[in-house]
């Protein structure tokens, strides 16, 4: 309970540099939002493209555990459910999980079992303890967008 306060508190702090309920990523490059709207995985990656980002990716343990915590404490009260999307997916090499932002997919979240062998399930979400799931891309889910923090730096920061 003790670290959950902690981490809320920084992640509190943190956020002056993302507008609205976004927080930054671990090293502060990206504000990641998250959206309860749900809708399939084409749709969310266009949505996050349309405010100038991509699904969000996911490179180690930092970040799982900050988007962990996103989806753990602000969607059960929207959704009552408790993943959201993530920009993987095997849907141009099915042998291969890539993310939508061309980041390299090399960490996956300890506990997930990812394969290329599941047709149908080639879009990946991440649920509130920070595991990753397959899922069908047409089924609706909230999402989660990464932005550049940079886009933000000429914006006062008593308007966000």
């Amino acid at each position: 309970m003790k670290s959950c306060l902690i981490l809320l508190a920084l992640l509190l702090l943190a956020s002056a540099q993302c507008p609205g309920r976004a927080i930054p990523n671990s090293d502060k490059s990206k504000c990641l939002h998250l959206f309860v709207t749900k809708t399939d995985f084409l749709l969310a990656d266009q949505m996050c493209r349309l405010i100038g980002g991509h699904l969000v990716s996911i490179s180690n343990v930092e970040d799982n555990d900050i988007i962990q915590f996103l989806v753990r404490e602000q969607l059960p009260r929207y959704t009552g459910r408790e993943t959201a999307w993530t920009g993987g997916n095997n849907l141009l090499d099915y042998d291969s999980w890539t993310w939508t932002d061309g980041q390299p997919f090399n960490y996956t979240s300890e506990g997930s079992e990812l394969t290329t062998a599941v047709p149908g399930f080639n879009c990946l979400v991440i649920s509130a303890m920070g595991l990753w799931f397959q899922a069908e891309c047409f089924r609706n889910e909230s999402f989660l967008c990464a932005t550049d923090s940079s886009m933000y730096d000429h914006i006062d920061s008593s308007l966000l």
